[in-house]
């Protein structure tokens, strides 16, 4: 009996050294994200598109789809009841919205949403709809049979070739770091969306360097996602803490759709589809502090310069009637929230600089 209660407790104490995905045998998850572009009066064939996009989505049996740019509220009540997911969250809020959908096959314990800050200025809004609409963050705790786990659904400011936007791109990275941070600290999360920059652009090494997260995309320096947009590259990405758990990533939505005898494509964008391991679920991230000095620090710096030429700018448009007017207020406002940003980042970096001095060595701060 001795001998039967201490083989009992040995094996008791074998368990507990086991993470909860260890406990159970590797399951396979299928994920997509998607820009579905359904901007009205932009993008053609929307009311087409949309029902076909959620009979795929529902044929192919995702676990989650990750979808961008479904602006119109009658869209998202298409996807919510046709996708064949019993769990969806949005944040619609009329014609400034974001455009964000998650579809999940898993309940969802916790939502949370951010607007970010910082967009064109209202002057360019003849030029640039990111002006008008206001881009964030959908972030989810879903209760799956593996453990809880943390997703999130962004699309950040277009415009990759403009200066400007790249540094409001990297603001917006930052304000998605300090959700993270509030909502899954110590937590295991992966990222999907509509980034809008390339993968070798100063703003994907300010990502890489902020979160610790891995392209799945990525083999080496091979891209086998290729482009997804049909203008600007790759510029969506499912991000993950170990992209040695992901079995198989492709694009997909690259084919066209008959409709009433007219070929037509599902978006401008193609998707990227993957399978994970249940095991990536309770992968933890582990970003690195001296990089993520050295990215806030960056945004800092980009933010200093881009507040510079907007008072530039001002000085030399301020005699225009009404126009300058106007543009001197607007711009005035993106300063404060830039400040506001900077002065935000600056404390960040000072608190991960005082905790690697306070260690004597680098180390892991999630």
């Amino acid at each position: 009996m001795k001998r039967k209660t201490a083989s009992l407790t040995l094996f008791t104490l074998f368990l507990s050294t086991l993470t909860p995905a260890e406990l159970f045998a590797e399951r396979i998850l299928k994920v997509i994200t998607f820009n579905v572009a359904g901007i009205p009066l932009i993008h053609p064939h929307i009311s087409q598109r949309i029902p076909a996009i959620a009979r795929r989505l529902k044929e192919g049996n995702y676990d989650l789809a990750f979808l961008q740019e479904v602006w119109i509220e009658k869209d998202i009540e298409t996807f919510k009841k046709e996708a064949g997911f019993p769990y969806a969250a949005s944040h619609y809020q009329g014609w400034r919205s974001n455009g964000l959908v998650i579809l999940s096959k898993f309940p969802i314990l916790k939502n949370d949403f951010i607007r970010y800050t910082n967009r064109a200025p209202m002057t360019k809004f003849f030029t640039d709809a990111d002006a008008l609409v206001r881009k964030g963050a959908i972030a989810l705790r879903l209760k799956t049979p593996y453990g809880e786990w943390d997703v999130y659904n962004t699309h950040l400011i277009a415009k990759i070739r403009y200066l400007n936007q790249q540094t409001i791109r990297m603001t917006q990275i930052f304000e998605l770091f300090e959700l993270t941070k509030k909502f899954s600290e110590g937590r295991p999360f992966m990222f999907a969306g509509d980034f809008n920059f390339p993968t070798d652009s100063p703003e994907k090494a300010i990502l890489d360097n902020l979160f610790g997260l891995q392209d799945i995309c990525l083999r080496g320096t091979r891209d086998i996602c290729g482009p997804t947009s049909r203008r600007s590259g790759r510029i969506d990405y499912l991000l993950v803490a170990d992209k040695s758990l992901v079995k198989e990533v492709k694009p997909s939505f690259k084919e066209t759709f008959k409709s009433n005898s007219e070929e037509i494509a599902y978006s401008d964008h193609k998707a990227i589809e993957a399978l994970f391991s249940s095991h990536l679920i309770h992968r933890p991230v582990r970003p690195n502090p001296h990089k993520q000095a050295e990215a806030l620090k960056t945004i800092e710096t980009r933010i200093e310069n881009i507040i510079l030429g907007l008072k530039e700018k001002s000085k030399k448009r301020r005699w225009i009637p009404l126009y300058g007017f106007f543009h001197s207020r607007w711009t005035y406002q993106l300063r404060e929230s830039l400040t506001s940003v900077k002065n935000r980042a600056l404390k960040k970096r000072q608190d991960i600089e005082w905790e690697l001095k306070k260690k004597g060595k680098a180390g892991w701060i999630y």
